[in-house]
């Protein structure tokens, strides 16, 4: 078969020479007989055989080519698929590395804010420390809980020897006897 067309018993080498190329590679036809050397085919079923042989190898070589075909385009569907899949992978990759960019900037800020939030409680327990320090503060903590807690209602316990009422000006009361 050349160019689609079935091979009759009057196609000629001679008049097609791609017949000889293409299918049959140097296969003589019935009308090609004569012009073959006697000792290559002794008869013309040897030669019929020879021409079925072709044909099958031919036809077997076609299914070989279209599994072949087959399998490269699903090779190449595959091939675009993984890609399309590589492309949605790496902008998802992308995202993802702008998203932990973006985290590790907040965490600095964090840490920053954390920082200098710590440096400013360290600051104010140390100005808190030097406010209590000059309000005599030992005396502050012999008073212990119940002092606080009587302080937070409103009533203030002081020891008679504390430091704070030596600190206080000298009352002075008016005598109140009439005369």
């Amino acid at each position: 078969m050349a160019d689609g067309r079935v091979l009759l018993l009057k196609d000629s080498v001679k008049e097609e020479p791609n017949l000889a190329v293409t299918l049959l590679r140097g296969l003589a036809l019935p009308r090609d007989y004569d012009q073959v050397p006697t000792d290559l085919f002794p008869g013309l079923g040897e030669m019929c055989s020879h021409l079925v042989q072709a044909g099958q190898a031919v036809l077997k070589a076609y299914d070989k080519a279209a599994k072949v075909s087959a399998e490269r385009e699903r090779y190449r569907t595959d091939r675009d698929n993984f890609r399309a899949k590589f492309k949605i992978l790496e902008t998802q990759l992308q995202e993802t590395d702008a998203e932990v960019e973006r985290l590790k900037k907040e965490l600095a800020e964090a840490k920053a804010a954390a920082s200098s939030a710590k440096a400013v409680v360290e600051k104010m327990k140390k100005e808190e420390k030097e406010k209590l320090r000059e309000a005599d503060a030992k005396d502050f903590y012999k008073l212990g809980y119940a002092a606080g807690a009587d302080a937070m209602a409103g009533v203030m316990v002081v020891e008679a020897d504390s430091v704070f009422l030596k600190q206080l000006p000298q009352s002075v009361i008016p005598d109140l006897e009439l005369p």
